[in-house]
This record gives structure tokens, sequence and C-alpha cells, in this order.
């Protein structure tokens, strides 16, 4: 039923409700606010609101030509799927911040219980799921899965390097600083073995996806860095060359490997400081099994004090 409140009184509140939540309100809320459907229609017609979803609009701070921000997805989709409805998966390790997805995928994830059935849509991902309070928290009043229940349900369902990406994010962020929340959120889940491998490689020290994938290749070839982040100082303690992975055990000198995934035709080696050698690793090299961990392989073997096969 239409409010009979005045035109700038229902602006007024439509627009601190929009602030509340992303910029976007229902038509239900705008008619209850004071606005009929015929100037709901006109404001989508004039451009000054985009309809995002079946009686769904984003009120300000679009482009026309452009999408809708990403907390405005976001809150768009919760609403239309209702106030039981959770972000959850891909979409909140997005407004989590964590890093090690791919590109933003043009569907917005939720996750609702098993009473709800809204109607189906393209640019939803409904999953069934019970929470439990614990499991849910606000972020700027969106209701998101916490980072232990995104950080669960990810590593359950993505390839093992994206996942190292996202423990080792979450805890360079500080997002998470307790992975036994993780453990004891996936335990018991299938796949749950897999996943929960996963966790003791995790890293704060690593400071990008591509770092992370390469890290894990590594481990995988049997050639771990033993250290990250690593600085090479000389003798009065001045710092020579900052590397994301280094090898140094056994080596006449350390072996530094930088995880560069600047846009563009790969850069030329940089010159390495004196006594020490450089790799670096692309996506071109993170995304073919093995690959980085043999390149490592042959640069230790040089670099060995007493190499295979020597006597």
């Amino acid at each position: 039923m239409t409010s009979t409140r005045s035109p700038q009184h229902a602006r007024t509140a439509l627009a601190a409700l929009a602030r509340r939540q992303g910029g976007v309100i229902l038509r239900r809320q705008a008619q209850e606010a004071g606005l009929t459907r015929e100037q709901v229609r006109t404001l989508v017609q004039r451009g000054r609101w985009q309809a995002l979803h079946q009686g769904v609009y984003l009120t300000s701070g679009f482009d026309p030509g452009g999408p809708p921000p990403l907390l405005a997805r976001l809150w768009a989709a919760h609403l239309r799927c209702g106030p039981t409805s959770v972000i959850g998966l891909g979409s909140a390790a997005r407004v989590l911040r964590l890093a090690g997805l791919p590109p933003e995928l043009p569907y917005v994830d939720l996750l609702i219980p098993r009473s709800r059935h809204p109607r189906p849509d393209l640019r939803l991902r409904l999953h069934v799921a019970a929470l439990t309070p614990g499991e849910v928290v606000r972020l700027r009043g969106l209701p998101v899965t916490s980072p232990a229940r995104t950080l669960a349900d990810l590593l359950l369902r993505i390839p093992e390097d994206q996942a190292l990406g996202l423990l080792d994010s979450a805890l360079h962020q500080g997002v998470l600083t307790d992975l036994g929340e993780v453990d004891r959120a996936v335990r018991y889940r299938p796949g749950a073995d897999r996943a929960r491998r996963l966790l003791p490689l995790a890293d704060g020290r690593a400071e990008s996806a591509l770092e992370s994938a390469a890290r894990l290749d590594c481990i995988r070839g049997g050639v771990p860095p033993d250290d990250l982040q690593y600085r090479l100082l000389d003798a009065r303690g001045r710092q020579l060359a900052r590397a994301d992975l280094c090898w140094r055990r056994g080596l006449r000198h350390p072996l530094l490997g930088d995880a560069d995934d600047t846009p563009g035709p790969p850069r030329g080696p940089r010159p390495p400081p004196g006594g020490c050698s450089r790799l670096r690793f692309s996506w071109a090299d993170a995304q073919q099994p093995g690959r980085v961990a043999a390149r490592v392989r042959a640069a230790l073997e040089q670099l060995r004090v007493n190499p295979a096969g020597s006597r």
C-alpha cells in the first residue's frame, strides 16, 4: 500500500534506506516510502535508477554504460532472495577482499535455507545450506559468510593453487588469524581430507596469488623454498635485494625467485646482485603443473656445493 508521505519526505526516506543497502532498494520499499509504481518506472526510464533484478533498483553511484558496483550487486541479490539469504563462496571472498580467485564471475553466490525457493535467475547461483549464527557476519549491513566458513566452502570446490592463495591472503591481510577455525568448519564434510592437507602449507608472508601458486608447485615438486620475502644484505646490513622466494641451504649462493604478474611482455632478467642467482615466475609458468619446480630444480643443481654426479 502506497504511503501518503510528501514527495520530499519520500525521497529523504529512500535516500537514507539506500545508503544502508549499498544504494539499492526494492520497489516495495519505494512504494512504502510514498512513490507510486509509475514514479518508479519513470525514474528507471530517465536513467536515474538502474534495474538490477525485477523489482530491485540501484538508485545512485552507477555508470549507465558500465556494470554496477560489486556491493550493489551483492545487496541486490540479497534483497532479491529475501532476508534469510547470505552472500557466500566466491562472492563472499571478494567482499572480504581475499585474493586468489579468477576475475569476477557474472553471478552472485548466495546460501539459502532449504525452505526458500527464489525464482530462478541466471545472475544468481543458489546453494542450500544450514548456517549457524557464528558463520554469518555483517559487512556494512550485508549478511556474508564468516571468513572461516567462506574459506571452508571454497576449499572444497576450487583447485588447490587457488585455495592456497585464498588461505595465504586471509592470513596476510589479517582477515583470519587462526586456521583452526577453517579446519573445524570443513571437518567431516565430503572432500575434507584434501582441503585440510592445505592448511599447514598456508603462509601469511605470501603477497600475491601468483606467489602462492608458484610456491605450491615447488612444494609438490620437492623443492620448497627456504624463505619467503627474503632480504639479501651486505656485510654492513644494507639491503641488496628482496625476493618473494629464496633457496639457500647447501648452495654456493642464494637462489632468489620473484612472482611477477606484471601485464604485458615478460621483462628481461634483472641483474642479480653479487653472489646471487635469480628466477622470475609468471602465470604462464604457474599454470603449467611442474614447470616452476622444474626451473627451480635445474637452477639448484647448478648452485649446489656438491652437485649430483660430482666427485
